[in-house]
């Protein structure tokens, strides 16, 4: 993690470096209303997909975790992975690396559909390790908040279904993100502010729990 926070703070001081005006915006965000026109969004979503298939054409409908339709709502793919995540998880392990990368694939697909490019390898990189700790930090959520309606938890399969929905509100969680920063006025900036919030919180939640 200290490694994560020092490449998050290289990353801040080259931005601040060569974009001051975006230095200053993370400092002290301020969204301003969007006046651009439904069209111009559009044609960024269209822009921004054909962009992503070309950058990330590693995954197919074969083999992701979700998928979703025209009204970006997130759909189960691959019930067998998410169901061997669930025992994993009812195993007493961590969420894996393949969770970890289907969530940030998911992620940066839908960013980059809606910002219409694809970010920097330094900003790309900020924002994995950001997505990565956001959805640690949304399934510990699940885990206490959620209440399991028609789930007996103390049943192996009943805890199967249950945790595998989970994963899937968490995934829907991080694209909501991901289309709230691709559509802000300045993209760039957003994604900078949440991306950095995110490393940061979530270094401070550690330094908490050992103290």
């Amino acid at each position: 993690m200290r490694a994560a926070c020092v490449s998050v703070w290289r990353f801040c001081r080259g931005v601040c470096a060569r974009r001051p005006f975006l230095c200053a915006r993370m400092m002290g965000f301020r969204r301003r209303q969007s006046t651009s026109a439904a069209s111009h969004m559009a044609e960024r979503v269209r822009l921004g997909i054909r962009k992503c298939s070309m950058a990330t054409n590693s995954k197919t409908e074969d083999t992701a975790w979700w998928t979703f339709d025209a009204g970006w709502n997130v759909h189960v793919a691959n019930r067998e992975a998410l169901l061997r995540e669930a025992d994993r998880l009812l195993d007493g392990r961590d969420l894996s690396r393949e969770f970890m990368n289907e969530c940030v694939h998911l992620f940066m697909m839908t960013l980059c559909s809606h910002w219409g490019r694809v970010p920097s390898v330094e900003l790309g990189n900020t924002l994995e390790a950001a997505v990565r700790e956001q959805a640690r930090m949304l399934f510990a959520g699940e885990l206490s908040g959620s209440t399991p309606d028609g789930y007996d938890l103390r049943k192996r399969e009943d805890a199967r279904v249950w945790l595998s929905g989970a994963l899937t509100r968490v995934a829907g969680s991080l694209m909501d993100r991901a289309r709230l920063i691709g559509a802000a006025v300045e993209p760039e900036a957003a994604a900078i502010e949440w991306a950095v919030g995110r490393v940061m919180v979530a270094q401070f939640a550690r330094v908490a729990q050992r103290v």
